[in-house]
């Protein structure tokens, strides 16, 4: 039985861009799409497309072809998910949001450092 696929979601598949990773990375593996049972693995090597990576997990086992949990084209056959697929681990999500916090922090005490300067320059003037 072959998946009817609209020209709507062919064009999503062509410009999906996989999220940034960097080699050595941990990430969650899940075997077959089977998002409810992740597998602690690691970024082994990227894809020369970079729309997937090769994966090790911690039992040893190593997933090429695996494409991030987002990808579009894993909705549309057995095929796509029998390498599995990734995403982030919990912990690199949790650091992610803290630094992007700590970020907008530092931006708004720059901000009010240079309103504070400039007002000092222009009284002295």
């Amino acid at each position: 039985m072959e998946t009817i696929i609209s020209p709507e979601e062919k064009v999503l598949a062509e410009t999906y861009v996989m999220p940034s990773i960097k080699l050595g990375s941990p990430v969650f593996f899940y075997d077959r799409h089977d998002l409810a049972n992740p597998i602690l693995g690691f970024v082994a090597r990227h894809s020369r497309t970079g729309k997937n990576l090769v994966i090790r997990t911690t039992d040893g086992h190593v997933y090429d072809g695996v494409r991030h949990a987002t990808d579009p084209k894993l909705t549309w056959n057995h095929d796509h998910r029998e390498s599995g697929s990734w995403d982030y681990t919990d912990e690199w999500k949790r650091v992610e949001e803290e630094r992007e916090e700590m970020k907008a922090r530092i931006a708004a005490l720059e901000h009010s450092a240079t309103k504070t300067a400039t007002r000092r320059k222009k009284a002295t003037s």
